[in-house]
């Protein structure tokens, strides 16, 4: 067995990685952002944006300590940290060199302050809220001047670039449509707000993934993706993206039983047959929302989960048999997708790449 590979794991394919980020580059004709927050959705960022280098023009991370881990494992690369940065630790940030976002008010005030304080400048992003009401400089024309003296007035912020996000990109409902519009052209007329105040900017980017794949970058310098690079299934309609995470697990006992049987916590009540027990559980990221309900693939077929999900194995019935350390398949690179998985439950694929846990060992192929 490979390293790490006894009990489940995942494998990485890093090279449809990088040709999922080159395709998404030849639909936009501009420069790439490449999302990696978040453990690059339970991918590993510090791999994931290694092997990104020689495509993306820039990174985004949600916090300072994911930038750190970054700068710290060799990635030179321009590096955008997305959400709040405590004022204390914006030293850190411009000690490696990043760009943070600053996204109303009291905060970029809070910026200025602690800069002047420790007589440093920093390159920052203005985050532009345009109608999703999470954060953001509120858009209107007339408030925005008023509202952006806060960063102009400032001398050790040094202002490289305007964004913002949208609501509804991968919403395909003529509602989502129309918001999405609402959304771009607000940035537009914000962005020409902020560059009558600051001047012209490098980074302008307002399209996430299913933007980005729909309809291009708008005609702004940049895109921002995250789920396109690994291999989001929805988005086949517009672009062929290979899955990058496959989770595999295998067969640790393997016993036929007759009649009624009982099964896991709950003493769930099922018909007999081939039951397989494998070593994922919800500590693994495998959740309880898939108790007697999900569904694994081995090579000759598919495997229902019988009873609840335990937290640290499942039990899965088969039809067909199974030999004892073979290898099952949840989903990636088989007839299930992570998106497949997640409609099972009413979630997002997002939900399940990043919630495979640290436990369940990365594999880079």
């Amino acid at each position: 067995m490979k390293n790490g590979c006894d009990r489940s794991w995942a494998e990485i394919d890093l090279r449809g990685l990088e040709e999922n980020a080159q395709k998404v580059k030849r639909i936009c004709g501009c420069g790439l952002i490449a999302v990696v927050k978040a453990d690059a959705y339970g991918h590993g960022a510090l791999k994931t944006a290694k092997a990104l280098e020689g495509v993306a023009e820039c990174f985004a991370v949600s916090t300072i300590d994911e930038a750190i881990e970054l700068r710290e494992g060799g990635v030179t690369r321009p590096i955008l940290v997305l959400g709040w940065t405590a004022p204390e630790r914006l030293s850190e940030a411009v000690d490696c060199g990043v760009m943070q976002t600053v996204y109303d008010r009291a905060y970029a005030l809070a910026v200025a302050t602690t800069l002047e304080r420790e007589k440093k400048t920093l390159s920052v992003q203005i985050k532009l809220d345009t109608g999703m009401n999470r954060i953001g400089f509120l858009s209107d024309k007339e408030g925005l001047r008023a509202r952006l003296r806060c960063i102009t007035d400032q001398k050790r912020m040094v202002i490289c670039g305007a964004y913002s996000h949208l609501a509804c990109a991968d919403g395909v409902d003529d509602r989502s449509r129309a918001f999405c519009d609402k959304q771009c052209k607000a940035y537009a007329d914000a962005l020409e707000v902020v560059c009558s105040a600051v001047g012209a900017l490098e980074y302008t980017h307002i399209a996430n993934s299913a933007q980005a794949v729909r309809c291009g970058s708008g005609g702004y310098s940049y895109v921002r993706c995250g789920i396109a690079l690994y291999g989001d299934g929805s988005l086949d309609e517009y672009i062929k993206l290979t899955p990058v995470m496959t989770l595999k697990t295998r067969a640790i006992m393997v016993k036929k039983l007759m009649g009624e049987v009982f099964v896991s916590y709950g003493a769930t009540k099922a018909e007999g047959g081939t039951l397989v027990t494998v070593p994922l559980g919800y500590a693994d990221g495998y959740g309880r929302r898939f108790s007697d309900c999900g569904i694994m693939i081995s090579k000759s077929g598919r495997l229902r989960v019988v009873g609840r999900v335990c937290m640290d194995s499942s039990v899965l019935r088969s039809e067909s048999d199974i030999e004892l350390g073979e290898e099952i398949t949840v989903f990636g690179k088989c007839e299930q997708s992570a998106n497949d998985i997640a409609r099972s439950c009413d979630t997002i694929g997002y939900e399940i790449l990043t919630g495979i846990s640290p436990r369940v060992v990365r594999v880079y192929v």
